[in-house]
């Protein structure tokens, strides 16, 4: 069952965005569903986490670990908003992240602490923190 119809996510200079349009009948189906936006970069490892379930949420966890520790929160956020979609902001000064610097994303959907979905399904995605002259490289006629 496919939790989602849409997937997306943009950046600013500042910021790394996350749009996301529930398949509100199949979230309907599995009660306690929460989401791990997962972000891994060369030196730590990130996790935004919050429920899927209506109303909700009105803030997203972020926990982080160094290689070889265990997870560990670094805060709430409440730069997140559901109505039809769900729409969330994290800066990337809390992911420890800088202009030009490379990391992988990917969206795991977890029940009772299982993972049942992941998005992409076989590997993260390959993404770059953009930087001033992202604009123009990315600009086509």
């Amino acid at each position: 069952t496919r939790l989602f119809t849409y997937i997306g996510f943009g950046f600013s200079l500042e910021e790394l965005f996350l749009r996301l349009d529930p398949d509100e009948e199949a979230l309907a189906v599995l009660p306690g569903l929460a989401l791990d936006v997962q972000i891994m970069t060369g030196t730590a490892s990130h996790r935004l986490r919050f429920t899927l379930t209506a109303p909700g949420p009105d803030t997203f966890i972020l926990y982080s670990a160094q290689p070889d520790q265990p997870f560990t929160e670094a805060g709430r956020y409440g730069s997140i908003c559901r109505s039809k979609v769900i729409e969330l902001a994290v800066p990337f000064k809390e992911l420890h992240l800088q202009a030009g610097q490379e990391f992988r994303m990917s969206l795991a959907a977890t029940h009772d602490g299982f993972e049942i979905e992941r998005y992409p399904r076989h590997h993260p995605l390959a993404l770059t923190v953009p930087d001033r002259d992202f604009e123009a490289m990315m600009w086509k006629v």
